[in-house]
């Protein structure tokens, strides 16, 4: 007798130990989340909203700008190359530009040509597990007649042409190129980058990833812009 009554005895005691682990692990959790919450919104308002220096790599120095209540980082990356104006906006206004270091393909020009003004599409790859990324963005030139400086923006124009299921279409972009004569046939480059990916891609990969790409990309502007194909080119409102 004594036997089975330790052992009902022990059954309650047994479900007390289940239900305050089981309490425990609930307040760890909530606790984890109260942390990660805290830790998210620290992040989201913090920054000075200035440029900070993050380094030289390749050549380029690279900075990046935190926004108070923006997740998504800025970049800013200057370099110098030899070349000059008017065969750097052929490279750029090329849709068919040949083998660059990065992934973009199906490039088109949309609707109506001007060499100072133009819509242009074009798709690149993403990490797994995310789909294809689109872009829609108004390309823009505008030269400074004082400095002689050509300003080249990318301004993400989402609804200009209709989606495709096979990719995400990029919803926010305002990049810009300023190409600066220095002298001596030297071009000095600010590039800046400031856009959002869509769909669910996490900001963090792109807060990572974008200096990386930047100090990869920026040494092979030169070799494009100089290729044979663009060695003649001539625009009627760029002067020297």
């Amino acid at each position: 007798m004594n036997e089975i009554s330790e052992a009902i005895q022990a059954v309650p005691v047994a479900r007390k130990r289940k239900i305050t682990i089981r309490r425990i692990l609930a307040y760890c959790a909530a606790a984890i989340i109260a942390v990660a919450v805290a830790a998210q919104l620290a992040y989201t308002f913090s920054g000075s909203g200035t440029w900070q220096y993050l380094g030289t790599s390749n050549g380029v120095a690279i900075y990046s700008m935190k926004i108070p209540g923006d997740n998504w980082l800025k970049f800013k990356g200057i370099f110098y190359m030899k070349t000059t104006l008017d065969r750097v906006v052929a490279f750029t206004e090329d849709p068919v530009s040949g083998d660059i270091a990065v992934d973009f393909y199906k490039t088109r020009i949309i609707g109506p040509f001007d060499t100072k003004s133009f819509l242009s599409e074009w798709r690149s790859g993403s990490p797994g597990p995310f789909k294809p990324r689109d872009y829609v963005a108004r390309n823009t030139f505008t030269q400074d007649p004082k400095t002689g400086a050509v300003l080249f923006t990318l301004t993400a124009m989402p609804n200009a042409v209709p989606k495709d299921s096979c990719c995400v279409r990029i919803p926010f972009m305002h990049n810009s190129w300023l190409f600066t004569p220095k002298g001596n046939g030297t071009l000095e480059v600010t590039w800046k980058i400031n856009m959002r990916q869509g769909g669910f891609f996490p900001y963090l990969m792109m807060n990572l990833g974008a200096p990386l790409f930047m100090a990869d990309f920026a040494p092979h502007l030169q070799t494009y812009a100089n290729r044979a194909k663009y060695a003649n080119a001539k625009f009627a409102w760029i002067h020297d």
